[in-house]
């Protein structure tokens, strides 16, 4: 069975070399009990090791059954000693914290046996050596003889061909050392049991052979065994391999942490500590994000995707200001970088036209992926009323922030936003779950409204203005003296109206074609706006619009559907087309494309073809003349006299306005190059009202507004209110041309949010100053400036002239006869008053750059093929993406001046939100990360202190046949344990502290709906992390562990 053949083992300590077995060679019998003896250090435990396969042979072999060990691997000597050696040790070595019973079953664990076999078997060795009654006790509450029972019980399970005892008895008294003495005498009349001792008496007694070693050399055999045994040298491994479950090693790694409770607390917490950061930064992370989604949601039907027929695409503006330049740069240079400029030039014209088409065509496409498509036009409803004062009033298109629009060049693109009045949605069924209805229903007709309120309990005093409940004319009094830089004392008291009484208010539809008259004598169109009573006429004919409903947002509920203020349908805005479409000054408009309809002129023409004659101007009555000279004054001759005075009347009415804008626009470049001049040190949004208002009050400044005066009638304060607010946008427009310029030049420029500054910079002032002046809304109002400027300079022209021919006429005739000078003056007399001839000058003067199309549209008609802008609601995100991409399609189907071009503002602000709360989160993360490194040491040194305080638990695991793998699996099982139990502290302790978090950020943000969240798929990574970390940490440890030296772990105390 056994055969040792020349077997040597040599220990090399440094140079020194000690043979502990000396061509060692015997042979074993199937069953015998053979005992070892021989004093220290002559090689017996040496021996009994290298039988076990706890140590191995330098020379020589063992043979078993026949196979020869020479070629054995680690795996082969692990199966061989679980299946074919039981050990029984000194010391019983023992696990300490596994009951009897798992001490019993650790051998046939390795062996692959189910659970009930393996508990059955072990309750049978049990049995057999006394035991079965302590199954479930732990080894400390043991006597030592019944521990060494336990061991020889845990020994003979696996049903082993050999039992090797080292010193069995050697820590037991006598009368235990008999019974064990016994128990293996039993044991060696089936098997082979090889027993090292010291006690010779005992050997004598129940050994069936006693084997001498001296000096590692047998010198005596009482039974010699000299069977011979066919030998043969084999490479394939003859025995089944040995296997640990992964359950196993999660068992004893978890009792034994069990029997550390609190340091194994004490670590999982301070294994928790990153992951509590990451998933407290998770949640809130998570909390913003789904927040941001909501908003996200509410803004799917608050703001649609908007594409107008004139868009700047400042997106890519943006980009560019991102990419460096690609050129080659030379020292002590800098190059222009036109960010201004392109902003303002890159704007292009959408043919909405095409796009409506092709959107009715392949409306089958998108059906489901929009909830609403609105087409707006430039038509606005004129909407009057009779305010507090009983005074007709203009309520929209909104007049009460004209004044406002020049202050700020950039507030002329948003002017719309100050109107009170909107069109709503058409399908409220998209938006009336968000809203209250606090009184009456949803407009169905044309002539219907509904009243938008921010809150259910307040309204805003601008609405109350544009409802006509206070007086109209006291906001403008009040905006344009604070233009003027005038302080103004506000004590209206806050009023409190009834829904009732907002319901019934008297507003009424006057249409735009109706505010102008047919002049038949100069075949113009008269402006009849300023006749109060032909408006008031026209205002008490009108159609009435009535408040049908009052709505709010629901609380809770952050949409904008439906813009605050006074909300009608599309319906209305199809009903004043329809209206203008039949008038005649509209038909009349349609059917010449060429001519401008007001003024008789052709658009493209600067110079009025219209010309005065004396009897266009003047009547004269022959027969008052007459007799105010007792002569017959012929008429023909004073024609003739004053035809002078009438040909320079006609040379000053002329629809040029060229002199007056590049008067208006000289002065404004002159102003602004003082303004930028005076100014010589860094300055702030906050500051510059006042620095305009300082420049403006120079000797400078005053006496350019005072020529302006003298040559153009206009009262200096006007133009001093107009130059200020433009002064004042084009300081704006350089603060942030500055910070924009700089943060270009340096990533780490830091800009004032709330107060914005900037420094006069020569490279950058004359970029910035000419993109201004030359910009559309600046053109505009100096067009507008211009116009006014060149009509009060003919008003009062030919108003001089005529006074001047009246006055003359009579002087000539003074001077030759005895004449009745009020006969005389009563002769003459005007073809007009005044207002109507400053409406007749009106008509004739062709406005700076009109068209066939503007007149139209201020006349309340526009195609509806051609809308101004397209609104487009969506029924989800994936939706709004399909309609982008059917965006896309329509491109690259059309050439590229057809080709939309949109600016989806929403998703950007979203989409840059989320990237900078991203950005954060990861940096955050990045930083708590560390924690989770430290904590990965700290766990790999704590498994190296188990890996050291479980010593002979390697050995005793080694000796029943467990594998380098399988203790490396123990290990691994514990670090997987304190991995699991740091990620649940973790995510627990987390979840506790949310809602703590949430009262504080909501302490800060007041009720903005932002909750902290942890997901449980995020808190399920997370704990998987905790254990990926904490296994990565214990690999050194565990593979320390796998490498160690059987023998010497067993030896350890």
């Amino acid at each position: 069975m056994l055969e040792i053949k020349n077997i040597t083992k040599i220990y090399k300590t440094g140079d020194f070399e000690q043979k502990a077995l000396n061509k060692v060679s015997l042979n074993f019998r199937e069953s015998e009990f053979a005992s070892i003896l021989g004093p220290s250090g002559s090689g017996k435990t040496t021996f009994l090791n290298i039988i076990g396969g706890l140590d191995h042979y330098d020379s020589g072999d063992l043979i078993i059954n026949e196979v020869s060990t020479k070629n054995f691997s680690d795996r082969d000597w692990d199966s061989y000693r679980n299946h074919r050696v039981g050990f029984v040790f000194q010391s019983y070595n023992l696990i300490g914290h596994q009951t009897v019973l798992r001490n019993v079953e650790l051998a046939l664990t390795l062996s692959g046996c189910s659970k009930e076999e393996r508990k059955k078997k072990a309750l049978k060795a049990l049995k057999d050596v006394g035991l079965e009654k302590h199954a479930n006790k732990r080894p400390n509450q043991l006597s030592g003889g019944q521990m060494q029972r336990v061991a020889i019980a845990r020994a003979l399970v696996n049903n082993p061909e050999i039992i090797l005892a080292d010193e069995p008895t050697g820590a037991l008294d006598s009368d235990t050392s008999i019974q064990i003495m016994k128990i293996l005498k039993e044991i060696s009349k089936e098997k082979l049991v090889i027993m090292v001792t010291h006690n010779s008496e005992l050997a004598e007694e129940y050994s069936s052979r006693i084997i001498n070693l001296k000096d590692g050399k047998i010198i005596s055999d009482s039974n010699p065994y000299d069977g011979k045994l066919n030998t043969k040298e084999v490479e394939q491994k003859v025995i089944s391999k040995t296997k640990m479950s992964f359950l196993t090693a999660l068992s004893l790694s978890f009792n034994n942490l069990m029997t550390k409770k609190g340091r194994t607390t004490l670590v999982s917490v301070a294994g928790s500590i990153g992951i509590i950061g990451i998933a407290l930064i998770m949640a809130v992370s998570t909390g913003f994000q789904n927040y941001v989604d909501s908003i996200q949601e509410d803004t799917l039907t608050s703001y649609p995707l908007t594409i107008m027929q004139e868009s700047s695409d400042i997106t890519s503006v943006l980009l560019s200001m991102r990419n460096k330049s690609s050129g080659k740069k030379e020292k002590n240079q800098v190059v222009e970088q036109q960010y201004i400029t392109s902003m303002l030039s890159n704007v292009s014209t959408n043919d909405l036209k095409s796009f409506k088409k092709y959107i009715e065509k392949n409306y089958h496409k998108i059906e489901t992926d929009i909830s609403n498509i609105k087409y707006s036009y430039s038509v606005d409803p004129n909407i009057y009323t009779i305010d507090a004062t009983k005074k007709l009033a203009q309520v929209n298109p909104s007049n009460l922030f004209t004044s406002m629009i020049g202050s700020n060049s950039l507030m002329s693109s948003y002017s719309g936003m100050s109107s009170i009045y909107s069109q709503m949605i058409d399908d409220v069924s998209d938006i009336e779950d968000d809203y209250d209805m606090l009184a009456g229903s949803w407009p169905k007709n044309y002539d219907e409204m509904i009243i938008v309120l921010s809150e259910p309990d307040s309204i805003s005093d601008l609405l109350v203005y544009s409802l006509g409940l206070r007086d109209t004319e006291e906001l403008t009094q009040m905006i344009t003296s604070i233009m003027g830089g005038d302080t103004v004392d506000i004590n209206n008291k806050p009023m409190t109206i009834t829904y009732e009484k907002l319901m019934k208010s008297d507003l009424r539809l006057i249409m735009p074609s109706d505010r102008y008259k047919y002049n038949p004598k100069y075949d113009v169109y008269e402006d009849m706006q300023e006749d109060k009573t032909y408006m008031r006429k026209l205002y008490d004919n009108a159609t009435k619009l009535k408040i049908v409903g009052i709505v709010s947002p629901k609380e809770g509920v952050a949409t904008m559907a439906l813009n605050p203020g006074v909300a009608y349908t599309s319906k209305l805005i199809d009903y004043i087309i329809n209206y203008s479409k039949e008038t005649n000054i509209v038909k009349k408009q349609l059917q010449n494309s060429e001519i401008d309809v007001f003024s008789g002129n052709r658009f493209d023409s600067k110079k009025s073809d219209f010309d005065f004659k004396f009897t266009d101007l003047v009547k004269v009555d022959n027969k008052k003349l007459k007799s105010a000279f007792n002569i017959n004054v012929d008429k023909k001759t004073l024609e003739n006299q004053t035809q002078d005075y009438m040909d320079e009347i006609a040379s000053f009415i002329t629809t040029d306005i060229t002199p007056a804008s590049n008067l208006f626009n000289n002065n404004l470049s002159v102003l602004i190059k003082g303004l930028l001049n005076s100014i010589d040190k860094e300055f702030s949004v906050s500051e510059i009202e006042m620095l305009v208002n300082n420049y403006l009050d120079t000797a400078d400044a005053s006496n350019i507004l005072l020529n302006m005066e003298k040559n153009y009638v206009i009262p200096k304060n006007t133009f001093k209110t107009t130059y200020n607010g433009l002064l004042k946008g084009l300081l704006q427009a350089y603060i942030t041309g500055y910070n924009t310029y700089m943060a270009s030049l340096d990533p780490g420029f830091v800009i004032d949010s709330v107060n914005p500054k900037g420094i006069i910079l020569p490279e950058l002032k004359d970029t910035i100053v000419s993109s201004y002046i030359e910009s559309a809304a600046i053109k505009g109002t100096g067009d507008v400036m211009a116009k006014a400027m060149t009509e009060a300079k003919v008003k009062k022209d030919v108003l001089t002239k005529v006074g001047e021919l009246t006055a003359n006429i009579t002087n000539n005739f003074a001077t030759s006869f005895n004449i009745d000078q009020d006969k005389i003056a009563s002769a003459f007399t005007l073809n007009f008053t005044e207002d109507e001839l400053a409406r007749v000058v009106n008509a004739i003067m062709n406005p700076s750059k009109t068209t066939q199309k503007t007149n139209l549209i201020s006349l309340g008609y526009q195609d509806k093929e051609e809308p101004t802008y397209v609104s487009v609601y969506f029924t989800s995100f994936e939706g709004k993406e399909n309609f982008l991409s059917f965006i896309d399609k329509y491109n690259k189907s059309v050439e590229e001046p057809k080709e939309i071009k949109y600016t989806d503002t929403t998703g950007i602000l979203m989409s840059t939100v989320k990237t900078i709360v991203n950005a954060v989160s990861y940096v955050l993360i990045a930083f708590v990360s560390i924690s989770l490194v430290v904590s990965s040491i700290m766990i790999g040194v704590i498994t190296y202190i188990s890996v050291y305080e479980r010593t002979k638990e390697i050995g005793i695991l080694r000796a029943i046949g467990a594998s380098k793998g399988n203790i490396s699996s123990i290990f691994n099982a514990e670090t997987f344990i304190i991995g699991m139990l740091s990620g649940l502290f973790g995510i627990g302790i987390s979840y506790l502290l949310i809602p703590i978090i949430n009262i504080v950020l909501h302490h800060y943000i007041g009720n903005i709906p932002l909750n902290a969240s942890l997901p449980i798929l995020n808190a399920f990574v997370l704990v998987i992390l905790a254990i990926i970390l904490t296994l990565i940490g214990g690999l050194i440890p565990a593979k320390v562990a796998s490498k160690k030296d059987p023998v010497e772990a067993l030896r350890t105390e």
